[in-house]
């Protein structure tokens, strides 16, 4: 009677035969992708361009985002590091090709805010005046503003009022904080043919009245200038 193997002798040639099928298939061997090629083949290449445009995640404002050393950054800013080095404290990554989803690192520049918001400004990209989605006026409105507040007989309320914006637009309209890329016509006039106007004449007696110094005939005409202004706004 012949002798059966053992439970040992069995499994170690179940293993050995494993192994040689394996070398048999000629069964690939997968190896780790260092970050630049895990980095690349989340990139498609435009021919015309040059641009490297991200395939991978892209947020609300079109930009690249993906994992990068346990943290989620911007695929720019990830291809910087990757293929450039570090980024210096208080520098941005900027695009020269303006286009927002490319990662190309010869398509890229180190600046600063300030110096983003110029190129912005000079390639004509910046959401000012009427390129805002929030905007309320136009040109011919601002000028039309700038007429009344230089007749001086109209309170910015009324003004903001009758062009539906804030007291504080018109106020930086005035000091030039705002709009200020609006041009004077050459004729240096204006017309404001088209708004709602009140009388305000009332506006002058009611600064003269605070350089009165009898007290009680400011009150009297204090009263008589309320019950105009009441009169005016009920019209």
């Amino acid at each position: 009677m012949a002798r059966q193997p053992g439970k040992a002798f069995v499994a170690l040639r179940s293993a050995q035969s494993a192994f040689h099928n394996v070398l048999a298939r000629k069964v690939a061997i997968k190896m780790k992708l260092t970050p630049k090629e895990k980095f690349l083949a989340r990139v498609r290449q435009d021919a015309a361009t040059g641009c490297w445009l991200w395939t991978a995640h892209i947020n609300g404002d079109g930009y690249g985002q993906m994992y990068f050393r346990g943290q989620l950054r911007a695929a720019h800013r990830a291809s910087w590091i990757l293929f450039r080095g570090k980024i210096p404290a208080g520098k941005i990554v900027c695009h020269r090709c303006d286009v927002r989803a490319c990662v190309n690192p010869e398509h890229l520049f180190l600046g600063t805010h300030g110096e983003n918001a110029a190129d912005k400004k000079r390639k004509g990209r910046s959401t000012f005046g009427t390129k805002s989605p929030c905007c309320k006026l136009n040109a011919e409105a601002v000028l039309k503003i700038r007429t009344l507040l230089a007749e001086d007989r109209y309170y910015m309320t009324e003004i903001a009022r009758m062009f539906g914006v804030s007291c504080t637009t018109v106020s930086a309209i005035k000091r030039g904080k705002r709009w200020r890329h609006i041009q004077e016509p050459e004729s240096g006039t204006t017309t404001t043919a088209g708004v709602h106007r009140r009388d305000c004449s009332f506006k002058g007696e009611g600064r003269s009245l605070r350089r009165q110094s009898d007290p009680k005939k400011q009150t009297g005409d204090c009263v008589e200038l309320t019950e105009r202004l009441k009169q005016t706004r009920s019209v």
